[in-house]
């Protein structure tokens, strides 16, 4: 009967919205939905390097195609951080609390005379001056909405625009990337193998 069709149509009806209303749909643009599913492209070479900032990587992407711009930057912070820090290892100026910190060091060893130089740092001086101003702009980029105590990053303005919030992940992505093409890597340890003529 009519009456018995309506019914059911109507019980339908219920059932799906009770089912609807248990998820949750999110619509993402074409790009911002590769960005979310691929959110290591465009990173290849500078996360082969360097594994350890695979996951912020990864975040930083995801946050910025979901528009969480302020998370996004977040975590491509602690991505440039992590390169600041091995600047630092490299010219042994990293410090008790290794971070942002060392970025005046590393500046003061740039400022140097030459001959006040050591042979650590005139090695690689040309290295020192290409890294250091991409590393300070990154810095400056968020110097208005971040405030930098104690090595400890205190956010005072969490809404970054996509655009500025772009700017300051594009320049990351390349001081990491020019870090992992030209950063000098430790030298290999010796391996010590057994001869029939001793140890060596």
């Amino acid at each position: 009967k009519c009456s018995d069709v309506q019914h059911w149509l109507e019980d339908l009806r219920e059932r799906i919205e009770s089912d609807f209303s248990r998820e949750y749909f999110l619509q993402l643009s074409h790009s911002e939905a590769e960005q979310f599913q691929k959110p290591l492209k465009d990173w290849d070479a500078v996360v082969s390097r360097f594994r350890k900032v695979q996951y912020n990587v990864e975040e930083s992407s995801k946050s910025f195609a979901l528009g969480r711009y302020g998370a996004a930057v977040f975590h491509v912070l602690l991505v440039a951080e992590f390169g600041v820090i091995k600047v630092a290892e490299l010219f042994n100026v990293q410090g008790d609390k290794p971070g942002w910190g060392s970025l005046k060091r590393l500046q003061e060893i740039k400022d140097r005379n030459w001959k006040d130089k050591s042979p650590l740092e005139q090695e690689h001086a040309r290295f020192l001056e290409d890294l250091l101003p991409l590393a300070i702009s990154i810095k400056d980029s968020w110097r208005h909405k971040i405030s930098h105590v104690d090595n400890q990053l205190e956010w005072i303005d969490t809404d970054f625009s996509p655009q500025v919030a772009g700017e300051i992940i594009s320049a990351t992505r390349g001081f990491m990337r020019r870090l992992a093409a030209d950063l000098p890597r430790p030298p290999a340890p010796h391996v010590k193998v057994d001869t029939p003529y001793g140890r060596h």
